[in-house]
C-alpha cells in the first residue's frame, strides 16, 4: 500500500484541494479523486469534499482528525494471537474491540489493520495466524478515523498534530 502526504494548513476561509488516488475492491486500479476543503462558518469547522474525476460528489464529510498514535513497548506472538504492550495507556475500555493500525514493527508480519481485543489499561491482543518471527523493532498503534470509509477502502486520514492528510492506496 502506497500512502501520499498532504500538508494542510488551514486558514479559515481560505479553501484548499488536492488530488489524491484511493483503491477499492470495486475499481480496477486506483482512482483519482478531488479532494476540497471549505471553511463552513455557522458550524465553525472545515468540511471535505471529494469528487470524482467525473464531478461528481462522492461524499462530504465533517473534517475529523486522528493522533500519530502511541509507543509500542512489547509484542508477542503465540498460539495464533499477538499481545501488544504498550508504553502508557493507551485509554481505552477493557473488554472491548477496537480497529487498530500496527505500524513501524519489525518484522513486518505485525504490521497491519487489525480487531484489537482490548484486555489491560497497556495491553490488546489481536490474532495472527502465523508468526511473524523475532521483533527487533515495536513500532506504533494508531486508531484511524478513515472518513472515506464508507465510499472506497483505502485510508483517508488526517492527522491532528502534524496537520497531514494521509490517503493510501
Amino acid at each position: 500500500m502506497t500512502t501520499e502526504f498532504i500538508e494542510f494548513a488551514p486558514t479559515p476561509g481560505t479553501p484548499f484541494q488536492f488530488r489524491g488516488y484511493v483503491s477499492d475492491h470495486n475499481f480496477p486500479s486506483p482512482q483519482a479523486m478531488l479532494f476540497q476543503l471549505a471553511w463552513n462558518t455557522f458550524g465553525q469547522r472545515w468540511y471535505v469534499y471529494c469528487y470524482d474525476t467525473q464531478g461528481n460528489l462522492v461524499f462530504s464529510v465533517p473534517l475529523v482528525g486522528s493522533c500519530l498514535g502511541q509507543q509500542i513497548s512489547d509484542l508477542t506472538w503465540q498460539s495464533d494471537k499477538v499481545t501488544v504492550e504498550m508504553l502508557n495507556p493507551h485509554g481505552y475500555k477493557i473488554g472491548t474491540v477496537k480497529r487498530l493500525t500496527i505500524f513501524g514493527s519489525v518484522p513486518d508480519g505485525y504490521n497491519g489493520i487489525f480487531d484489537c481485543a482490548i484486555i489491560s489499561p497497556t495491553a490488546f491482543t489481536y490474532k495472527l495466524m502465523t508468526n511473524p518471527g523475532l521483533v527487533t523493532t515495536y513500532g506504533v498503534m494508531q486508531y484511524n478515523i478513515s472518513m472515506g470509509k464508507n465510499y472506497f477502502d483505502s485510508p483517508f486520514v488526517y492527522r491532528t498534530d502534524n496537520n497531514l492528510f494521509e490517503v493510501s492506496r
